[in-house]
């Protein structure tokens, strides 16, 4: 059964079966009916027959160890653009996860000795189970997978290339919305933006209302009106896309000044060059004489023993990726890689490499050194072999020789930590280039001319000299593909009219003074080692290389000058074009026409709702009779005499007893109407509705408190 060891000790199946206890293992070999042989090698003892256990055990035990399982990769996979050229942000993730998920259903498959199709047919099963062990973000982002999917998958990817996992979640919805569908209603919404870039949204909403007014005086089909919001969010998007050409339209002038331009047989199945490639790093401070500690990458392929070593001061994906570069130009495409767990060797950036180039990753489990055993002892070698050396790079002065030979041994040093103690600094008399070049002589004109025990006594060179067959490599025409693939972004810069500025350098391009390309936020490239040249990405798609100013020539800069003062003129004509639209929809009175739009709408709903006619109560206070009585030019109310307080009282009695309740014209009639009132109330006599309400009214007012006011006076003066 190939993927499975073919037999596991009970401590073993402890584990990958997640028992606690020794007794449980063996309840379930006997239910189960397992059996076993003796155990050859050290300790004795004896294992269980992974053929004499039912299929669902079986399965089980490749759920765990899938990972540990070196995979045949997919013949004849092309090389894809890298993902980020081509995809959006959440493009690539979905096409990362999807490339982790067929790998790792490619791992169980061979792990549990399936074919293909029921192989993939109870991984999907098992996964969306959640019994096959895998990272938290892939996980997280397919969290169930059908049989056919992971077959549709697996066939996009031998057709069109790994982006093609992407998918095109927005292509129906594309240019289908109220705006884009409709030219005449982009025209407007783009010709305001750049007429009136100080309005809001809802002026240009307003400006498509009446519109469809005239449209529909004129017997036009009236335009479908976008939400205010999904307007906001388009005029926004808009002015993100042609930052230039807004810039421009919205100020010419201004725009000018800112946008212008010891193996056993571990490795008995490793047949043929390229099969099977090993990594590693040194785990140990190493500190060179600028006084920074460095780690060593390390890369082994396994059939030739061929090594490559990288001096790097941190150990990163991004080194991790240029020594695959150089592997690959060197010895041709891997396979299947093997790497330990470290951040740098399986972050995105290396899985998504990898699978650009059609390569098989394996993952190991967390302290399993065993399972590459090559790449261990090639660092073993190199640390002793580099120690009778050492009197060629290290201290400049005798006390610091002293000072490393009364340490351990170098290659303890180098290559070893003791557990819970930080490993002592070596202090060598070498520059990280001297150290890089020391390393490139040693794999290359020592290490490769060493007769291996692996290779049955022969040299790697000799090994390598006797390969009859074809060996795959990077076409020369593509090792400028190869080299982009590797190149880290170091820096997201806008385009302004000088270039970009990134790593203390400015680039500048011929297409920079086009429309849509100035003020835009764009994704730097660039290799800090050759920083002639960076290459520019906008949302994720290669707009162009941009060169550096620095040290260019006189010519070459006025080229670029002009080019890009060429490229900055289709802003000038498409900010004519828009001003064109503007003239064709008359927005220079877009004013007039929302205003008229307003009025025309707030008629029709006021004839449509006409407002009710109230009932009114008449309210006076004193102030107001006699600013009323002002204005009128009445005479000033005097003090009644006792004669005249009479007659008003007998009219007030005349008005009471007409039919109506009518409220007299002078102030001293209302005055004596109340209180002839009131004493009618008080005599316990009912008074009329309309009576009440006035006389409750009149109760507070400030002509009755006029009165009582006077009333007083007059008392007293008597």
């Amino acid at each position: 059964m190939s993927g499975i060891k073919e037999a596991y000790t009970t401590q073993e199946l402890m584990s990958v079966l997640g028992y606690s206890t020794v007794r449980s293992v063996l309840q379930r070999a006997k239910r189960e009916g397992w059996q076993s042989r003796p155990r050859s090698g050290r300790g004795g003892g004896n294992e269980w027959l992974v053929s004499s256990m039912p299929e669902s055990t079986r399965l089980a035990i490749a759920a765990k160890t899938a990972p540990l399982v070196p995979v045949q990769p997919i013949r004849e996979k092309k090389i894809t653009l890298p993902m980020r050229a081509v995809l959006s942000k959440g493009g690539r993730n979905r096409a990362e996860a999807k490339s982790a998920l067929l790998l790792l259903c490619r791992m169980f498959t061979q792990a549990a000795g399936l074919p293909k199709t029921r192989g993939m047919e109870t991984f999907s099963v098992r996964w969306s189970a959640g019994e096959i062990e895998a990272e938290k973000w892939l996980r997280e982002a397919i969290p169930s997978v059908s049989r056919n999917t992971l077959l549709n998958w697996e066939r996009a990817v031998n057709t069109e290339g790994t982006a093609r996992l992407a998918g095109d979640y927005g292509k129906g919805r594309r240019g289908r919305g109220a705006i884009d569908s409709q030219p005449e209603v982009k025209e407007i919404v783009v010709g305001m933006l750049c007429a009136y870039p100080e309005a809001a949204a809802k002026s240009t909403l307003d400006k498509l209302r009446a519109e469809n007014v005239k449209r529909a005086e004129q017997k036009l089909e009236t335009f479908t009106l976008p939400s205010l919001r999904r307007l906001q969010a388009w005029m926004q998007h808009w002015k993100a896309q042609h930052p230039a050409l807004f810039a421009f339209t919205d100020s010419p002038d201004r725009s000018r000044g800112s946008h212008l331009p010891s193996f056993g047989d571990f490795y008995a199945g490793i047949v043929r060059i390229n099969q099977r490639w090993e990594y590693d790093g040194t785990p140990s401070d190493v500190m060179l004489s600028d006084g920074k500690r460095y780690t060593i990458l390390g890369v082994i392929e396994i059939y030739t023993r061929r090594l490559k070593l990288r001096v790097t001061e941190r150990s990163t994906a991004q080194q991790v990726a240029y020594i695959t570069r150089d592997c690959i130009l060197d010895w041709g495409i891997p396979e299947v890689i093997v790497t330990d767990n470290g951040k740098e060797f399986v972050s995105r950036q290396m899985g998504r490499l990898m699978t650009d180039l059609g390569i098989d990753v394996e993952n190991l489990p967390p302290f399993r050194p065993d399972l590459k055993p090559a790449i261990e002892r090639v660092f073993r070698t190199f640390s002793h072999d580099l120690f009778p050396v050492t009197a060629c790079y290290v201290g400049h002065n005798v006390a610091t020789r002293q000072k490393i030979r009364d340490r351990e041994s170098f290659a303890t040093q180098l290559m070893k930590r003791e557990k819970g103690k930080k490993p002592e600094e070596i202090v060598i008399g070498m520059t990280p280039d001297e150290l890089q070049t020391f390393c490139d002589n040693w794999t290359d004109k020592v290490y490769m001319h060493r007769p291996h025990g692996g290779l049955g006594g022969k040299t790697p060179y000799q090994v390598l000299s006797e390969w009859p067959h074809a060996v795959r490599r990077i076409r020369d025409e593509d090792r400028k593909g190869l080299d982009m693939l590797v190149i880290p972004v170091v820096c997201e810069r806008t385009i302004k009219k000088n270039g970009v500025d990134a790593l203390g350098c400015t680039f500048v391009a011929e297409i920079f003074g086009k429309e849509g390309v100035m003020g835009r936020r764009a994704e730097i490239r660039a290799d800090k080692n050759d920083l002639r040249y960076a290459y520019i990405y906008l949302d994720d798609v290669f707009l162009c290389r941009a060169e550096n100013i620095d040290g260019m020539a006189p010519e070459r800069r006025q080229q670029i000058a002009v080019s890009a003062r060429n490229a900055a003129k289709s802003i000038k004509r498409a900010a004519t074009e828009i001003r064109k639209l503007a003239k064709k929809h008359n927005l220079d009175r877009v004013a007039q026409d929302i205003m008229d739009y307003h009025i025309k709408r707030a008629e029709e709903i006021e004839a449509a709702n006409p407002l009710p006619t109230p009932t009114v109560i008449d309210h006076i206070t004193f102030e107001l009779a006699e600013a009323q009585r002002a204005a009128s030019s009445e005479k000033p109310m005097q003090t009644l005499t006792p004669e005249q307080a009479e007659e008003a009282r007998a009219e007030a009695v005349e008005l009471i007893a007409e039919n109506e309740f009518t409220v007299p014209q002078s102030a001293q009639a209302r005055n004596a109407l109340f209180e002839a009132l009131q004493a009618r109330t008080i005599s316990g006599e009912a008074l009329s509705a309309d009576e009440l309400n006035w006389i409750s009214m009149y109760r507070t007012s400030a002509e009755r408190a006029g009165f009582e006011a006077m009333s007083q006076l007059y008392a007293v003066n008597q």
